[in-house]
C-alpha cells in the first residue's frame, strides 16, 4: 500500500483556504519547515487516516473552527497481494447467487492494482464538540479498467456494493519512528508466539524479535548485521543472544581495543553506545522485523552526526522501493542525500489562514525555507545553483548516475547538491521536453543542461531527428546511450561474480557458484523477454514506418494554402491517402523481414537489448533463492573492473558543464 495523494480540511493549522491537496511521490518525501508548520501534523493525519491513532477534538481540529467539519481524505494503492486479501474478506459479504472463483479473484486482484482507493474520514463538530464520524472509501476507475469484461466486472461492482469498507485488515500499520528510539536496559524471555505481529511500542522486544529472526530467518539476520557493519567499520561483530541463566536478551557488539599496548576483541552491551547507533538500530530493526508498506518519520536524525546519516538515508533508498517513507527533517544533509524531488516546504501564511505546502520545484522555495530554518545560505549557494539541469528518462537514472560518480572519485563535482535531476517519466515524452527545452533556452541560456536519452527500440535515427530539431545550437547537450537502458550497464559478469562470491558464507554454496556458466544463466533470463521486446520492437517499426510526419505534412499545406477551400479540402484528402498507401506499400515489403531482422540482433545481443530493470530484478531473485544473497546497484557498482566508456564519457561530460551552454 502506497498513499498517492492526501486532502487535509481543517485539520490543526491546515485549513480549507490554502490548496490542501498533497501530491506523494510513492517512495522518499521529505517535510522541511520551521517549527510549528505542520510538518508533525501531516505525519498525525496519516495515523488518523489508517486507523493507527485516534481522533483528539481540542488538538487536531483547526483552531478558526467553532463548528463544522474536520476531513482527512487519502488516494491509496494496493499491491495485487493486499488485492487478494481484501477481495477474500469482501467474499463473504458478496449474495451467494454470485459465484466468485480464487481464479476470478487472482485475475481481478492483478488488475486492480492500477486502481485507487479513495480512504474518507469525516468528522462533524459542534461547539467544538464531536459529533459524529463517518467512513467511506471508494474505488476511483483507472485506465483500461472498464474495458475488461466477465467475473472481473462482477467482483468489481460487488465491492462496490457489498464489500466492506475496512482496508486496515489487508495492511500493516503504518509504523511511527522518531529520535527517541532508546533500547531497554534489559529485555526479558518472550515467546515467540507472543511477539508475532506485536507492534507495541516501536522499541518493544527489539532484541527479543532480532534473535527469534536469527533462529527462523537466518539470511535476512545476516543481512541486518551486514548493514550494520558496514556503518559502524569500527565495529568487527554484532550479535544477539539468549542469556539463559538470567532469562534475558543481550544485544553484543565486538570492537577491537589497544588494552596496556595489546589489541584484542571487546564485547559490549549495546547500552553502552551512543543514542545515536542506538537509534539508527531500533529504526532499521523495526523496519526490517515489521516489514511495514508506510514508514513514518520524524526528525529520525537529531542524534545522528552527518556521515551516519548520509549512510542511514542509503539505507532508506534501499528500502523505498517497496516501502513508501514520509520523513520531517531539519536537516541540510538529509535534504541533499535524498535530493530535491523528494522535499516539501511548509510554512504557516497568515494570509491565507493556514499551512501552504509546496513540493520543491525551484531553488527560490529552498532559499526561503532554509532561511525560515535559520540555516546560512550564503555557504549553501553551490546548492541552490545547479552546476547542470540532467532530464533522465527515469528516476532511477538519477541514483545510477551518482552511484558510478562515486566509483569514479567524482563525487566533489557530481553529487545531489550541484546536480539537478529531472525525469521525463518515460521515453514518451521525449519530444515534448525537447521542444519545451527548445522554447526556454532564453532562460536557460545561462545554466548548462544535457538530456540522457536510452536506446530503447527506438530507431536511431529518431534520436537524430532529435538532435537536429532541438539541439542543433549546442549537440552536446544530447547524450545518447547505445545500451536499451542506464541498468543495462550494470549487467557486468566479473562484477556480479565478485559481488555475490563476497556475500556467500556457506562453503558448499560458495563452490557451487564457482561452477556457475553466469553468461549462460543471464542469456537464459534474458530470453525469457524476447517476447515483449519483439513486440515492441515491431510496434515501434510500424508506427515509425506507417505514420506521416509533420514535415510532410507541412508540405502538402504550404502547397495548398493559395487555393479555395473547395479545391484544397479534396486535394489535401487525396495527398493524405496517397501517402497512406506509398507508405503501407513500403511498409508491406519491410515487414515481411523484420523478425529475420530482430532475431539477427537479439541472438548476438540479447542481454543489451533486454530490460535492464527487468533483468536485474530476475538474477537478484535467482540469487536470492539460491544462493540466499541479496545485492544492490551501488554494490554491482562498486565491484566493477572499470567504468564503462560511455558512462565514463557521460560523467567526463558533466564535469564540464560550461561546455553545455548554448553560447560557449
Amino acid at each position: 500500500m502506497k498513499i498517492r495523494r492526501l486532502r487535509l480540511k481543517n485539520f490543526r493549522k491546515i485549513s480549507s483556504v490554502p490548496d490542501p491537496t498533497i501530491e506523494l511521490n510513492p517512495d522518499i518525501n521529505v517535510l522541511v519547515g520551521a517549527n510549528n508548520t505542520g510538518k508533525t501534523s501531516i505525519i498525525h493525519a496519516i495515523q488518523i487516516l489508517l486507523n493507527s491513532a485516534p481522533i483528539t477534538p481540542e488538538r487536531d481540529l483547526n483552531y478558526l473552527i467553532k463548528d463544522g467539519a474536520l476531513i482527512l481524505e487519502g488516494d491509496m494503492v494496493f499491491s495485487e497481494e493486499q488485492w487478494i486479501s481484501y477481495q477474500n474478506i469482501a467474499v463473504g459479504d458478496i449474495p451467494q447467487f454470485i459465484e466468485i472463483t480464487p481464479t476470478d479473484i487472482e485475475n481481478a486482484a492483478s488488475l486492480f492494482c492500477n486502481t485507487e482507493v479513495t480512504l474518507k474520514k469525516l468528522f462533524n463538530f459542534l461547539g467544538r464538540r464531536q459529533s459524529n464520524q463517518m467512513l467511506s472509501t471508494f474505488f476511483t476507475h483507472r485506465g483500461s479498467m472498464m474495458k475488461y469484461k466477465g467475473n472481473h466486472d462482477i467482483i468489481y461492482a460487488t465491492l462496490n456494493q457489498f464489500g466492506r469498507s475496512d482496508f486496515y485488515n489487508v495492511s500493516n500499520t503504518p509504523l511511527y519512528l522518531d529520535s527517541k528510539g532508546q533500547l531497554p536496559g534489559a529485555e526479558m524471555f518472550v515467546p515467540y508466539n507472543d511477539l508475532k505481529g506485536n507492534t507495541g511500542k516501536n522499541n518493544s522486544n527489539i532484541r527479543a524479535q532480532l534473535y527469534f529472526l536469527k533462529k527462523n530467518e537466518p539470511e535476512k539476520f545476516k543481512e541486518f548485521k551486514a548493514t550494520l557493519l558496514n556503518i559502524f567499520t569500527e565495529l568487527e561483530d554484532l550479535d544477539v543472544k539468549h542469556n539463559e541463566e538470567i532469562g534475558q536478551f543481550e544485544m553484543v557488539l565486538t570492537e577491537k581495543l589497544k588494552i596496556n599496548g595489546d589489541t584484542s576483541n571487546v564485547n559490549y552491551d549495546i547500552n553502552n553506545v551512543g543514542q545515536g547507533m542506538q537509534t539508527l538500530i531500533t529504526m532499521l530493526a523495526n523496519i526490517l522485523l515489521k516489514k511495514p508498506y508506510i514508514v513514518l518519520m520524524d526528525e529520525p536524525e537529531v542524534h545522528m552526526h552527518p556521515a551516519l546519516i548520509k549512510e542511514f538515508i542509503k539505507y532508506v533508498k534501499r528500502l523505498s522501493t517497496e516501502t513508501q517513507f514520509i520523513i520531517t527533517t531539519h536537516s541540510v544533509v538529509l535534504m541533499q542525500e535524498v535530493g530535491l524531488d523528494k522535499i516539501f516546504t511548509l510554512k504557516n501564511d497568515i494570509d491565507q489562514k493556514g499551512i501552504v505546502i509546496s513540493k520543491v520545484d525551484d531553488r527560490n522555495q529552498l532559499y526561503e525555507t532554509l532561511n525560515a530554518l535559520g540555516h546560512n545560505v550564503d555557504a549553501l549557494t553551490y546548492t541552490l545553483k545547479p552546476s547542470v539541469f540532467v532530464f533522465t528518462e527515469g528516476p532511477s537514472d538519477k541514483d545510477l548516475i551518482l552511484s558510478f560518480a562515486e566509483k569514479a572519485g567524482l563525487t566533489s563535482q557530481i553529487n545531489a547538491f550541484n546536480t539537478a535531476f529531472i525525469s521525463l517519466d518515460g521515453k514518451g515524452n521525449r519530444y515534448k521536453l525537447a521542444n519545451l527545452i527548445d522554447k526556454l533556452n532564453k532562460e536557460f541560456i545561462d545554466s548548462p543542461l544535457i538530456m540522457i536519452l536510452d536506446k530503447d527500440e527506438t530507431a536511431h535515427t529518431s534520436i537524430e531527428d532529435i538532435r537536429e530539431k532541438f539541439f542543433s545550437q549546442n549537440p552536446k547537450r544530447l547524450h545518447y546511450l547505445s545500451k536499451r537502458q542506464i541498468e543495462n550497464y550494470l549487467i557486468d559478469r566479473n562484477a556480479i561474480d565478485a559481488t555475490v562470491s563476497a556475500k556467500i558464507a556457506n562453503a558448499e554454496l560458495l563452490a557451487k557458484w564457482k561452477n556457475e556458466d553466469l553468461i549462460d544463466r543471464i542469456s537464459k533470463l534474458a530470453e525469457q523477454q524476447r517476447k515483449k521486446i519483439l513486440n515492441n520492437y515491431l510496434a515501434e517499426l510500424l508506427i515509425n514506418d506507417s505514420l506521416i510526419n509533420t514535415k510532410h505534412l507541412n508540405e502538402i499545406v504550404k502547397s495548398l494554402s493559395n487555393k479555395p477551400l473547395s479545391k484544397s479540402i479534396p486535394e489535401f484528402t487525396g495527398e493524405i491517402f496517397r501517402l497512406v498507401g506509398m507508405r503501407t506499400s513500403e511498409l508491406g515489403q519491410k515487414s515481411n523481414t523484420a523478425i529475420q531482422e530482430f532475431d539477427n540482433s537479439w541472438n548476438t545481443q540479447k542481454v543489451e537489448m533486454s530490460d535492464g530493470r527487468e533483468l536485474l530484478k530476475a538474477i537478484r531473485r535467482w540469487v536470492t533463492d539460491e544462493y540466499s544473497v541479496f545485492f544492490t546497484n551501488d554494490e554491482l557498482i562498486q565491484s566493477m573492473d572499470a567504468i564503462p566508456a560511455e558512462i565514463n564519457a557521460l560523467l567526463t561530460q558533466l564535469t564540464k558543464p560550461q561546455e553545455l551552454k548554448i553560447n560557449q
